[in-house]
């Protein structure tokens, strides 16, 4: 049996009119999963949120995940998110953006026309470089990590002036596309979390008041 470091109250959401149980299965730590846990409660979609050990990188507490040899991942490797519907064979989404996207659109996190949903990809995108280029460092070697953070923040301000231009032309106050929660919203919010202990990324964002707003916002959802 599955067992998990931690599940959350198990409640039902929707596809296509139908009632589904959603089961997020990650390790024991933030990584590909936390946008995709964001993204489930902001659109209120309750999940059960399983967490598994990993001792492979240092992550001891939860147990094995049988689930990585039943055969059941699309391509072996976690996340997942499993869609249960009543009365059919689960379906078992892989890929953390392939699962960011589904619940982002099941939960009305895309603007209704597809120009502007390619434009949240766009950010969603550029967040997801720059949220993988931070990353890197915390797992360089000591001796690299001050000169790879330096040219990191470095380009950060770079991406800030282009993601206010953005901001300014297809959205509104607190949102980078229309007047609503997006995913690209949620997705700047995260690397924000990830990386919010940086003294110089406060400081890069505090002469972003549109930006800022955002983030502000976002807060008040998640």
């Amino acid at each position: 049996a599955l067992i998990p470091l931690l599940v959350s109250t198990q409640s039902t959401g929707s596809l296509n009119g139908n009632t589904v149980t959603l089961k997020l299965q990650y390790f024991s730590l933030k990584g590909r999963a936390e946008l995709s846990r964001m993204l489930l409660t902001v659109t209120g979609k309750h999940f059960e949120d399983i967490r598994y050990a990993a001792p492979h990188i240092g992550i001891k507490e939860g147990l094995d995940s049988p689930v990585k040899s039943s055969g059941a991942l699309p391509f072996g490797q976690l996340p997942v998110l499993e869609v249960a519907l009543p009365g059919q064979q689960s379906v078992f989404i892989a890929q953390s953006h392939a699962i960011e996207r589904y619940i982002s659109k099941e939960g009305g996190l895309y603007p209704e026309d597809n120009i502007h949903s390619a434009i949240v990809d766009s950010i969603h995108e550029l967040f997801v470089d720059i949220g993988i280029a931070w990353v890197r460092i915390v797992y360089l070697p000591e001796a690299e990590k001050e000169e790879a953070r330096k040219k990191w923040l470095e380009a950060l301000p770079v991406h800030l002036v282009q993601l206010e231009k953005l901001q300014k032309r297809y959205g509104k106050e607190g949102h980078f596309v229309g007047d609503k929660l997006t995913l690209a919203d949620v997705a700047f919010f995260h690397v924000y979390d990830t990386v919010h202990d940086n003294d110089k990324f406060d400081a890069a964002l505090s002469s972003h008041a549109p930006l800022k707003a955002i983030i502000d916002l976002s807060l008040i959802h998640i």
